[in-house]
């Protein structure tokens, strides 16, 4: 018996290894008439990316090949629909909410048209592959599904297909996975034609419900996300109503994003190839780091100059592309200094910028002007006039700048036409220049009466940048005036004690600080990180000493030179230098300068006893420890007579004041007035009898606008007329 069963079992063994063999020869000939063989040379390969990126992987064969598509299993996921040379992100496992769960209520008696839908977070970034939903055996469609942002925009859509009479949970895969963030809602959503829906009541209302993998949460209604279960009665469109917080068993298909480095191609299907194998290829993604580092500046920077600053790298690889101030600068080598562009001469300055006290709104039932006094720090032009809004309304708003003495400067109207905005606002004006040190008024007319207020503000000098605002109490009296009318404000409120009705300018002057704002890192791999440095550095002026004015005049066999300084800073004095040919030159004197100042200076020399010809001045500015700058050069005629002459004004274009300089060889009645463009006269400089000489005239900063003007010497039967420019 025991031989029999043997001889048995070895006559099944034989049959058997006879039919695999057999069946696997039929099956290499069934795939050879079908024409499939063996892939040629299938690689996988996936590109470095930066860390924080998706790797992202790639297909090549080798020829002859199809082009696809075909389908993948890399990993032990499957993949379909993959085209050689075209990349695709690698998938993880699929989480959803609702798993395999069955509702209590498959079909609510409910026939109307709806979209029902799910609001859901992602506790990682991935990607939603598709919608699912619980379909009931009475409802058979046609089922569309979306994805959508809260706001209402609809990111993917499709068509479910579903085998009518059926019950169960129904799939839609999209053609294109949706990436999707952290720390945002969505909305998974179907259209359901025939009503008879799954329901399930309170759900959301108390409790959130959490994936099986928790990647995936609906949050309870009365959170931040708002009410969930969520449906828009009639046709296709987002879902924004809610009732009972009701669970219509709706639900999203997640893959988060892969954290493998290791891809391993087992199998490939397409047109006329198959093969599998343990593995047919491997990609290994190399990640590089994210790119950092640092700016510094190896010296002070100087107005008007190129700057270098020097780049630390902390990780990456260079050369690096640094985002500067907004404005890209490549082939930047870490440790190597590097330009970061010509440090700006002139510089805006208001007074209410950064962290600020919140103004009161107030209304008194009268029109009113309100206004702030303020001194600049150094000669500047106001280009801008501010104020708070506190009102949202469409109100045009008068904005002035007086003198001290109620002298208009300037105005300008700023209307919101939307009537929307609050805050800060501004309203340009052509430059009023203002000089260092002088009192001057801004203010803001309302005629409704609207204005802001912040009491006991200005106890103190406000200073920010070359502006100050000036404190109450101080020689330069009150701060913080009215007027309840259109008008110079020259009413103050004592209770208010320093009242700040939040008035502004914008000045234009000399730069005292730059600042760089480091934004972003790109490094030679191409990753980018984005960063937030600011590098803040007080700025030298290209020289010690302000120079805002430097003329001669001829005076018979002298020259009398003057000129002023708006500030000065370790400034020993001044080594007047003369030349016959503006080669070389010897020293006519010295003039001892004011040390350190911020205000304006005037200084003066007379070379006398000059034969007569042309002479050329310059000054030799010396600080007191030796160093020196010079300054422009400016040439005089001696010819020992004297003769009717107008000269060109010096500077000319101006930016502050300016100096008109005349001769006349009798005594005789002499008019100097500036005119307009129109012909209209602005301003008389000199009215009156003046005796043989020649005159040296200074046109104030604070008496014209910018413009274009002409002035106009009469003296006698001599008549002449020179054009001088404003900015």
């Amino acid at each position: 018996m025991k031989a029999f069963y043997h001889t048995k079992q070895l006559c099944t063994q034989k049959t058997l290894k006879f039919i695999t063999g057999f069946y696997l020869l039929l099956l290499i000939i069934l795939s050879s008439l079908t024409g499939y063989a063996q892939c040629p040379t299938p690689v996988l390969n996936a590109p470095p990316i930066c860390a924080g990126e998706q790797p992202e992987l790639n297909l090549t064969l080798g020829a002859p090949a199809s082009g696809g598509p075909f389908s993948l299993i890399i990993n032990g996921i499957t993949y379909t629909g993959i085209t050689p040379g075209t990349p695709f992100q690698p998938q993880s496992s699929e989480d959803n909410l609702f798993g395999a769960e069955v509702p209590l209520v498959p079909a609510f008696p409910d026939a109307t048209l709806y979209e029902l839908g799910v609001k859901f977070t992602v506790s990682t970034n991935g990607f939603i592959k598709g919608i699912r939903f619980y379909k009931s055996a009475l409802s058979n469609g046609p089922f569309t599904g979306t994805l959508w942002t809260q706001a209402g925009v609809a990111l993917a859509t499709g068509t479910f297909t579903v085998v009518p009479g059926a019950e169960g949970w129904q799939e839609l895969r999209f053609n294109t996975p949706v990436s999707v963030s952290t720390g945002q809602v969505y909305v998974a959503s179907y259209s359901n034609p025939t009503g008879l829906y799954a329901f399930e009541a309170g759900r959301f209302a108390i409790n959130p419900v959490v994936s099986a993998g928790g990647f995936l949460t609906a949050p309870a209604s009365g959170g931040p996300a708002g009410a969930n279960g969520v449906f828009k009665v009639g046709s296709f469109g987002f879902p924004d109503q809610s009732f009972n917080n009701a669970n219509y068993f709706v639900d999203a298909i997640f893959s988060p994003l892969s954290n493998e480095s290791v891809f391993n191609l087992t199998s490939i299907t397409g047109p006329g190839c198959a093969e599998t194998g343990s593995p047919i290829s491997t990609a290994t993604v190399v990640t590089n780091p994210l790119p950092t580092g640092t700016i510094s500046s190896p010296a002070t920077p100087i107005a008007g100059q190129p700057h270098n600053l020097l780049f630390t790298e902390g990780a990456g690889t260079g050369p690096y592309s640094l985002n500067i101030n907004g404005s890209p600068i490549s082939s930047v080598s870490s440790g190597t200094p590097f330009n970061a562009g010509v440090v700006p001469l002139f510089s805006d300055y208001r007074l209410w910028t950064g962290t600020l006290p919140t103004p009161t709104i107030s209304n008194d039932g009268f029109p009113i002007e309100a206004g702030m006094k303020f001194k600049p720090g150094f000669n500047g032009n106001i280009t801008a006039l501010r104020f708070y809004k506190g009102v949202a309304n469409t109100e045009t708003i008068v904005l002035n700048l007086y003198s001290a003495a109620g002298a208009l400067l300037a105005t300008a109207n700023y209307t919101d036409a939307t009537g929307t905005v609050t805050g800060f606002v501004e309203a340009p004006i052509a430059p009023v220049a203002v000089t260092s040190g002088t009192l001057y008024m801004v203010s803001y007319y309302s005629a409704l009466g609207n204005y802001v207020f912040t009491s006991n503000y200005m106890t103190i000098p406000r200073t920010n940048g070359l502006l100050t605002a000036v404190a109450t109490g101080s020689p330069d009296g009150p701060n913080g005036m009215y007027k309840y009318s259109a008008g110079f404000p020259d009413q103050f409120c004592p209770p208010c004690n320093g009242v700040n009705y939040w008035a502004d300018v914008v000045m234009n002057s000399i730069n005292l600080s730059q600042t760089y704002q480091l934004s972003s890192i790109t490094d030679d791999n191409g990753c980018t990180s984005t960063v937030s440095q600011q590098l803040t550095l007080t700025v030298n002026n290209p020289l010690p000493v302000s120079l805002v004015k430097f003329s001669g005049i001829n005076i018979l066999q002298d020259v009398k030179l003057e000129w002023s300084t708006a500030s000065e800073s370790n400034n020993r004095g001044f080594e007047v230098e003369r030349s016959t040919d503006a080669a070389k030159w010897l020293n006519a004197g010295f003039v001892a300068g004011s040390g350190n100042s911020n205000t304006t200076k005037n200084y003066s020399l007379t070379d006398r006893n000059l034969p007569g010809g042309k002479y050329f001045y310059r000054l030799k500015q010396i600080d007191f420890d030796g160093k020196f700058n010079y300054s422009n050069i400016l040439s005089v005629d001696v010819n020992g007579k004297l003769s009717y002459e107008l000269n060109q004004s010096f500077p000319n274009p101006s930016r502050g004041s300016s100096t008109i300089t005349y001769s006349i060889p009798v005594k005789t009645q002499v008019v100097l007035a500036v005119y307009d463009m129109q012909g209209r006269v602005v301003s008389v400089l000199q009215n009156g009898e003046r005796a043989a000489g020649k005159y040296a005239v200074t046109v104030p900063a604070n008496l014209l606008k910018a413009g274009v003007y002409y002035y106009k010497l009469e003296a006698g039967d001599f008549k002449s007329t020179q054009k001088m420019i404003v900015q």
